[in-house]
This record gives structure tokens, sequence and C-alpha cells, in this order.
């Protein structure tokens, strides 16, 4: 039993560590699985911003090649020629400085394109439309939008006067156009609609031919079609973007969006973080079973030297029992055929010393039997009023001898099922007890009470008691009330334990009853 004891406790000296460090590790391997994958979008966002910006700057570029175009027009005649020969340019366009359109002029002949032109922008003039104003101020913005005749020829007149230049998106048919405007001589305003093929390819000529990682970038126009992606990953349909950016005016209702093998990196990671942990913990595991072994090799060889110690002094023991048996045989036999008073008072000590240690025998071999678990107990119907008779006419010659006497009170004269050794074992070590430590009280009682259901016997001393904080302590094996009536008294300090031990095997019960003066053992038996 101490064995399995033994090996459940250091079991969990094994498992329980490494149950605690496998939670911690586990909520420490998710943690940095978060922060890397926050890292990880954090870098893609990075990168994807500097993509766009790169666009941007390609944005930029072709305003500016566009301003220096528009700045030599002096005439719609300029224009015209202008837009023959530029690679972005789709058809011109001229305001009066009231924003009314001069040229295409409507009235006389029109180009092909100049009549697709105006075809596109004809709802242009003559409505509301969407204008850039992120270069003006708020005050300017409002004016400008807030206007009565707020239509794109007015408020680009009123927006000509607090900036040189800009961009009006809107969407006809097919999709996105856009017209590139900037002030013009005497207050006019002149631009040109911008091809978004041609833009597109601009952008396109800018952009990295291949990805540095291992996911894609997309362009996406305001449907969400994709105009243009690099990057060797196949993105799957269910794919979202891990991180995206709009584009930078006159482009935002376009998108630029990347998308990786997150799932496949993040099952990278997870796979590596788990060897590694594992690699941990079985590691610290082989350490701590090796601990775990070396405390059993080292409490199992405790255990094994006590065992033979206990078996040692059994066997010693119960040796012993067979010369004192006859040392007390003849002591009786000598002291029947002796005359001599005086030498019948030397044997009598000698009677009394060996049945003395013979009981002290007979509880280190209960004890003992005890431990092994092997101690058995044999009920038969006796009278326990003779069982206590017999145990004091045992006793009454050492009691004697320390100046105490024992009266019996009481009668229990219906046979109970007793173990009859074990009962005399036990009414012998209380009143063993009572002569070791109430010799001054000079009277022990034992008294006997029987009903229909119980049986109770009572062995009362008069001497010096046991304090009431240790009355549960007394019945623990090897201990001794530490005060000065243990002084010079000896033992083994196991016979309240084993005759506790005896009595709730004989379905009892063995306790030390509160008194006023000295102590009182109670066994009660439910018989």
């Amino acid at each position: 039993m101490k064995h399995t004891r033994l090996a459940i406790l250091l079991s969990l000296m094994v498992v329980a560590p490494l149950l605690v460090l496998g939670w911690f590790a586990h909520n420490t391997m998710n943690e940095q699985q978060a922060q890397v994958r926050s890292q990880f979008l954090a870098l893609l966002t990075d990168r994807v911003d500097q993509t766009a910006r790169g666009i941007g700057s390609s944005i930029t570029t072709i305003e500016n090649n566009l301003r220096q175009d528009l700045l030599t027009i002096s005439s719609p005649q300029d224009l015209a020629v202008l837009v023959r020969h530029s690679e972005l340019g789709v058809c011109g366009f001229w305001l009066n400085p009231q924003g009314r359109l001069l040229f295409p002029d409507s009235s006389s002949s029109l180009s092909s394109e100049e009549v697709a032109f105006v075809k596109r922008t004809r709802t242009l003039w003559s409505a509301k439309a969407k204008l850039d104003l992120s270069g003006s101020s708020e005050t300017q913005a409002a004016q400008i939008l807030n206007q009565d005749s707020s239509t794109i020829g007015s408020n680009l007149i009123a927006l000509s006067r607090t900036r040189e230049s800009g961009w009006v998106p809107w969407f006809w048919e097919d999709g996105l156009h856009l017209l590139y405007w900037m002030r013009g001589p005497q207050g006019s305003v002149i631009g040109i609609e911008v091809d978004r093929i041609a833009l597109l390819a601009h952008i396109i000529g800018d952009l990295p031919e291949k990805d540095p990682g291992q996911g894609a970038f997309i362009l996406l126009d305001e449907t969400g079609r994709i105009l243009h992606r690099f990057g060797g990953f196949k993105i799957p349909a269910s794919s979202i973007a891990l991180a995206e950016k709009s584009l930078p005016a006159p482009l935002q209702g376009w998108k630029l969006a990347y998308h990786g093998p997150v799932a496949e990196w993040e099952t990278n990671f997870v796979r590596s973080e788990q060897i590694t942990l594992l690699f941990k913990l079985s590691g610290l595991a082989m350490l701590l079973i090796l601990v775990a072994l070396w405390f059993w090799r080292e409490s199992t060889r405790s255990l094994r030297e006590a065992r033979q110690r206990v078996d040692f002094v059994n066997q010693v023991s119960h040796e012993l029992k067979t010369p004192l048996t006859n040392i007390r045989l003849y002591a009786e036999l000598l002291e029947s055929e002796m005359e001599d008073p005086a030498q019948q008072d030397k044997l009598r000590v000698i009677r009394s010393e060996s049945e003395r240690l013979s009981r002290m025998i007979l509880n280190i071999l209960t004890f003992s039997r005890k431990e092994r678990r092997k101690l058995t107990l044999s009920l038969q119907p006796i009278s326990l009023e003779e069982v206590v008779a017999e145990v004091v006419e045992h006793f009454s010659l050492s009691m004697e001898k320390r100046g105490l006497h024992a009266v019996v009170a009481g009668h229990a004269p219906r046979e109970i099922a007793l173990d009859r050794d074990a009962a005399g074992q036990i009414i012998g070590n209380l009143l063993s007890n009572a002569e070791k430590y109430a010799a001054k009280g000079q009277v022990v009682t034992l008294t006997l009470r029987q009903n229909a259901t119980e049986t109770e016997v009572v062995v009362a001393d008069q001497g010096a008691g046991i304090p009431a904080h240790l009355h549960g302590k007394v019945f623990e094996p090897f201990y001794r009330v530490s005060n000065q009536l243990s002084e010079g008294v000896s033992g083994t300090g196991i016979g309240l334990s084993i005759a506790r031990t005896l009595a709730e095997m004989m379905d009892g019960t063995l306790n030390l009853a509160p008194s006023d003066r000295g102590a009182q053992f109670t066994w009660r038996i439910k018989k």
C-alpha cells in the first residue's frame, strides 16, 4: 500500500509540472503566434502602402507632365493639336470665365472624338459633379459646393481661383472617366480627358514585375474587377485580402490588395513551435522521471530497510515468547513448592516481570501484524466479565508493587462475540497505561455496563490525567505525553494505539472521555 501511494505521489510529481508547463507553453505559443501574425500583417500593410505610394508618385508624374503641356496652350486650336499628339489625352476642353464650354463647340464642326466627348460629358456640364477639393480649405470647399449654379463648369471656375489644377472623376457607362484641369488664361479653365487604359499602362509600368514575398498584389477598379496582378501566389476564389489600400485621388475608387499563403505560414509556424515545445517538454519530462526514479529508489530502500528492521524485531519477539513462557511456568511451579515467604516473593517478581515482558512482546507482534495488514481476529461468544477478571488477576502483583489496587464494578452477564485474546489485550493495555502513569492515584476502577444493544467497559484512574488537547494524540503510535509524569517510564508507546485498533476491529470504539480527575478510557461495543 505504501508503495502504491509512493508511486501515485511520484507520478503526480512528474505529470503535474508537465501539465502546468504545457498549459503555460501553449498560452505562450498562442500569444507569440498572435504577435508574429500581427507583425507579419503590419509588414504586409507597410508593403501595400509603399506600393500605393509608388502609384501615387506615378500619378503625380502624370499630373506634372500634363501641367507642363497645358502651360503651352493659348487657344482652343493649340489644345486640339496637343491632344492629337498626347499619349494620355482623349479630348481637350476649354471653359470661359462664366463656366460655359467653349471647346469643343457643339455649334461648329466636331471630330468623332470630340462628339463622343460632348456626349460623355453632357450631363457633367449641367449638373453637380464631384470635384477634388483636397487642396482647399474647409471654407473654400463649402463656398464652392453651396453655389446656386453648382455645375461642374461654375465650380471649376470657382475652384481655379484658389487652386492651380486638379482632377474631376465621373462615371459613365463603362466606368470611371477622368478630367485633368488647370487654370487657363484670363480666368478660363482648360483641361484634358485622360485615357484610362493609357493611365493604367503608365501606372503598371512603374510597378515591380514580381512580389519579393510569396504572395500576390492585385489592382482593383471601383467595381472590384481585377485590372492588374503581380506575384506568384495563385489566389483561391475564397481568399480574403491580408492587407489593402485605396489609391490616392483621382483613383480613390481603386484599391490595391495583397493576398498570400497565410494559412500555410501559420501552419508552418505552429508546427515549428510545437516541435520546439515538444523537445523542451520531453527533456523536462526525462529529467522529472529520473528525479522520480531516484526518489523511488531511495524511498523504497528506506521502506525495505524499515521493513527488515520490523521483521527482525518481530522475529526476535516471536522467538522470545517460548522461553518467557517457560520462565513464567517454572516460576509458578517453584512458587507453589517453596515454603519460605521471602523466596516466594522473589519468585513472584520473576513471574510478574515475565508477564510484563510477555505483554510487551504481544503488543510488538500485534503492531507488526497490523503494519503488514496480517492482523486477523477470531470472534467467539465469550463472557467479558471473565476476561476482565483474568486480566485484573494477572496485573494484581505488579500493581500491588506500585501501590495500586484494581476494583471491578458493574456486570456484563450476556456473552458477546469477541476475540478473547484481543479483548484481554485491550484491557491489559489500559491497565498497563494506568500502572505507568497513575500510580499515585492508588485506585483503578473497571466499570462494566450492558444493555440489550451495547456493552461498555470504563477504565478510570485517579492520576494526574491527560490535557484535553492531547486526547486524540495519545492513540497515535509511539506518542508519549511529554511531562514530568512520563519521565523514567518504560514502554514502547504503542499500547493505546493497538487497543483502539483491536476495539475497532471488533465493531467497537475506544475513546478517552473527559473526567474531573485522572484519565477515563471507555471501550464501547455495539453488541
